[in-house]
């Protein structure tokens, strides 16, 4: 068996390999939804930060209270920093994953501010919408915790590089671990099967 790290997998490279099989699991990007400002100096993806939490500087703001933007605010205050969770949908429409947080939120003092959407992100803050009104909410670090997009045309590039094809983990849907990790097993169990 060989293994290759860091190495894109193109159909050119299948082409050359001619694998029997292909399990895709070629993950997620962090999605970047048409907000002004969103690719600017300040703004970190969540990934990145959850890698190198020195990124988040000085007064932080996440955009994004999902299962990711709820870890890191913990994770970020766990270390110190002050930090804004900032969610555009009401706590009803957001099923509340804060629920499941509500012990380490309240530990660190945070909570999700609901109705909050950011208009645009400028190198000094978020220009945000609330209740109707416009204001500015002054950070120096933005977190885009708004979600990933599958990366669906990836996998496809592979679907007929080889006689068998699996699609699986977040390059099919972003989901947790467990059932991406579950859907990988099977995968690679039943190669060969059918």
């Amino acid at each position: 068996m060989e293994v290759r790290l860091n190495t894109p997998v193109t159909p050119e490279l299948c082409r050359e390999l001619k694998p029997d099989a292909i399990v895709a699991a070629l993950g997620a990007v962090t999605a970047a939804p048409p907000i002004p400002g969103i690719r600017g100096e300040n703004v970190k993806t969540a990934v990145e930060v959850f890698a190198e939490p020195g990124l988040a500087r000085g007064k932080t703001a996440i955009l994004g209270a999902g299962t990711t933007g709820l870890e890191l605010a913990i994770y970020l205050a766990s270390l110190g920093r002050e930090v804004r969770i900032l969610e555009m949908r009401s706590a009803r429409e957001a099923a509340s994953g804060a629920s499941t947080y509500a012990m380490q939120l309240e530990k660190y003092g945070l909570r999700v501010e609901y109705g909050v959407k950011a208009l645009e992100i400028l190198p000094d803050g978020v220009r945000v919408s609330a209740d109707g009104e416009e204001t500015v909410l002054p950070c120096d670090t933005v977190v885009n915790a708004l979600g990933m997009t599958p990366l669906w045309d990836e996998a496809d590039a592979l679907r007929f590089c080889a006689p068998e094809f699996h699609q699986v983990g977040d390059c099919l849907k972003s989901r947790n671990l467990m059932a991406t990790t579950s859907e990988a097993w099977t995968a690679a169990r039943n190669i060969g099967c059918c």
